[in-house]
């Protein structure tokens, strides 16, 4: 007889009907008559599906703008018959690290690691769906930007059968235009004045107008400078040209012209203008030969229009010869036991007169404020006087620092240029006047950190579970601390769970003084502070480990400085220099092994109190049971057990499944798991024949330790089987065990 199977395009589970034989009422009496009659058993026949997931993706449109959003449709190629889950990730294809979008509904920004879950549900009686990006608009000036969304056939779930991405749609890309251009304008800084003096400088503010957020990329404004009139040359204010480079994100930059005095000799020149243009003749298209650009990862970047923002300029006063004094390229943080030399040069027209002219250079304390010894000689700089002659224009003085060990605040110190008067005066009001630059803040830098290690306090190997307590040390070394200073170092441990372990932080007193003994501070389960008293240069931190009786892999239990900061590691109080950890002294590791081996043993299902299985019996065409029980943790393993094991006895092999043995999977936290072997109807009048199930002695697998038991009777379990005769029995001669649905005569 043959069965017919129709065809759908749902995805779905194989199917499985069964064939079964009976004798018709009215033919039950002849069938006695001629003895008993045996039917084949049920027949099992599974419909195969052949209509697998083969997902494709296609974009609406490869190509999007700021605002709009980015659509991916999705096609599965079969209709699924249970919700289908699969998930897909963002990824950046273009130069730039950002791209402005974020996920529909999800409200997350679109970075590398961006993506979520799509689902199509059976319900829904389709096989599409779509991905939608909604993009944003940054109000930032960029190029194309290009991202991916990729879909891989590992992240199908819930289907039936295999699952796979259609070549060309495990990564569709899509493209954000470029947007947001800017213009480019120049104008007289907030409070430049129009008219300025020479020795002074011109600011000139460059804004980029047009995207609130600026460039994505640092923007170049190339420009030219000019004069009208006598008095500066070009080569006086520093060449003919010259370019402004505007940080990404910013809308605005400064362009300083420094104006230096013009030494004419005899009466002041005239007037002169000097002007800054931007570079660059159209604001309808990118200058990308001359006008201003934005780097890598910017966008379109013009000049303005409007001829009034083009240009800017200044006109200067020449005055009636003068001498200038300034500090010149002074080093203005120095550190401790450096000694720092300062050039003052004079900018004016020759000295006429013998007496020249007398600077003073002075000495004055900062906040935080320098002691004597912090500079050679144990006093702090007593100053000095530079004496310029006719033919000088540079004069220099040293200020010697001093090394120490302190660890301390940085310390400050100005610096002043002054005339005297008297003769000082009266010289230097006879070369035309002088213009002194105002005081000069110094940095000393404190090079004497407090530095910090966490180490292990003893040991270098592996502890076992039931060990009881380790520690860890918190050494203190470096920069001397401040009377009254302590070290706080606060941490954190992970590697083993709240319930396996406790800590403590005690504090070490080391210096002998009752009024400084440490308090101990109270540890939470996952970590505390170390306080360092002063005088003190460690402090422990043990960890009590917990046996938690559970079978597992060893751990590690590591403990871990916090950083430096307000509530990390720091020193106690103000007005202090840096604490730090040193290289790899922020953290310190021990491993922890497991002691709650596994054992295994084996019994007959239906065994009694005492483990026996002599006398049970299983008849040929049902199944017989065996069960293995994991003794010793008394928390089972904290991941699932693989328990290999081999079967033999008198049984041959063709008449019980699992031949020669098998392995059984125990869940994690399940104490035990069965064996089931089902023994085959043979229609042969065996006689009675035992079948021996025997745990391996090795093979298995386990979180931590497992092994097969000690005792012999443990080990193994039999089951006797009898045999089932029959006076007739009928069968089936090569069935079809499987057909697919489009095969119509395959059963």
């Amino acid at each position: 007889f043959a069965l017919g199977i129709a065809g759908d395009n749902l995805n779905e589970a194989g199917e499985t009907f069964s064939i079964t034989f009976s004798i018709a009422a009215g033919d039950q009496s002849a069938a006695t008559a001629n003895g008993d009659v045996e039917l084949p058993g049920e027949h099992r026949v599974t419909i195969s599906d052949d209509d697998a997931i083969a997902l494709t993706a296609t974009p609406a449109d490869a190509g999007v703008t700021e605002g709009g959003n980015a659509v991916l449709n999705i096609d599965l190629g079969a209709i699924p018959s249970r919700d289908i889950t699969f998930s897909y990730t963002v990824g950046m294809t273009s130069a730039t690290d950002d791209v402005d979008a974020t996920v529909s509904g999800a409200g997350a920004d679109l970075t590398d690691s961006s993506g979520g879950t799509i689902t199509i549900t059976a319900a829904g009686g389709v096989s599409t769906g779509a991905i939608t990006l909604a993009i944003t608009d940054d109000e930032l000036n960029e190029a194309a930007e290009a991202f991916s969304v990729n879909i891989a056939a590992s992240s199908i779930t819930n289907q039936h059968g295999s699952a796979s991405v259609v070549s060309g749609s495990q990564a569709t890309v899509f493209t954000i235009a470029a947007s947001d251009p800017l213009t480019a304008s120049i104008a007289r800084a907030s409070g430049q004045a129009a008219t300025v003096d020479e020795g002074s400088s011109a600011r000139f503010t460059v804004t980029l107008s047009g995207a609130t957020g600026g460039s994505a990329a640092a923007v170049t404004v190339p420009y030219s400078v000019s004069v009208a009139g006598a008095g500066y040359a070009l080569a006086d204010l520093g060449g003919a040209a010259g370019s402004l480079s505007i940080d990404a994100g910013r809308s605005e930059g400064t362009i300083t012209i420094n104006l230096p005095f013009s030494n004419p000799l005899g009466s002041a020149a005239a007037a002169q203008t000097v002007s800054i243009t931007l570079a660059g003749d159209d604001a309808t298209t990118p200058e990308t030969d001359e006008g201003p650009t934005a780097g890598a990862g910017g966008g379109v970047v013009m000049r303005s229009s409007t001829l009034g923002e083009q240009s800017a300029g200044v006109e200067v006063n020449f005055l009636d010869a003068q001498h200038s004094f300034a500090f010149t390229s002074p080093a203005t943080n120095i550190s401790e036991g450096a000694a720092a030399t300062y050039t003052v040069t004079r900018n004016g027209p020759a000295l006429s007169g013998a007496a020249g002219i007398t600077v003073t250079w002075g000495y004055a304390a900062g906040t935080p404020a320098p002691v004597g010894s912090d500079f050679e000689g144990d006093t702090v700089p007593a100053g000095g006087t530079l004496e310029f002659t006719a033919t000088e224009a540079m004069e220099t003085f040293t200020v010697t620092t001093r090394e120490d060990t302190l660890n301390e605040a940085d310390e400050r110190f100005t610096l002043t240029l002054s005339i005297a008067g008297g003769a000082h005066a009266s010289a230097a009001e006879a070369e035309g006047g002088a213009t002194l630059p105002a005081a000069l803040t110094v940095t000393i830098a404190d090079d004497d950190p407090v530095s910090v290690a966490l180490t292990r306090a003893s040991g270098s190997g592996a502890v076992s579970e039931d060990s009881g307590a380790f520690s860890f040390t918190v050494t203190v070394s470096g920069g001397t601390r401040a009377s009254g200073v302590s070290v706080v170092v606060p941490f954190t441990v992970s590697g083993l769970d709240e319930a396996e372990f406790d800590i403590t932080a005690p504090l070490i007193d080391d210096d002998n003084d009752p009024s400084t003994d440490p308090v101990a501070p109270a540890a939470t389960a996952t970590g505390g502070t170390v306080t360092i008293a002063p005088g003190s240069s460690s402090g422990v931190i043990s960890v009590t480990l917990l046996d938690d009786d559970v079978n597992e892999a060893t751990e590690t239990v590591t403990v871990t400085g916090t950083a430096a900061g307000d509530s990390g590691l720091r020193l106690s109080g103000s007005g202090f220099g840096a604490v730090e950890y040193t290289t790899g002294g922020a953290t310190a590791s021990v491993a922890v092994t497991d002691t709650d081996a596994i054992t295994l043993t084996i019994a007959h299902a239906g065994s009694d109190a005492d483990g026996d299985t002599a006398g049970f019996q299983v008849t040929e065409g049902s199944d017989a049971t065996f069960t293995v029980t994991l003794g010793g943790a008394g928390g089972g393993s904290s991941t699932e057990v693989t328990v290999a094991y081999s079967v033999s006895g008198e049984v041959e092999a063709a008449d019980y499944t699992d031949a020669g043995g098998g392995t059984l999977t125990i869940p994690a936290g399940t104490a035990s798991g069965m064996i089931r072997i089902a023994i085959a109807d043979d229609a042969d009048a065996d006689l009675s024949e035992d079948l021996t199930v025997t745990i391996a002695e090795t093979g298995h697998s386990a979180a931590g330790v497992i092994m097969r038991s000690t005792t012999t009777e443990e080990q193994s379990a039999t089951a006797s089987i009898i045999p089932r005769p029959a006076a007739h029995r009928l069968t089936l001669t090569n069935p079809a065990a499987s057909i697919a649905e489009t095969d119509e005569d395959a059963a």
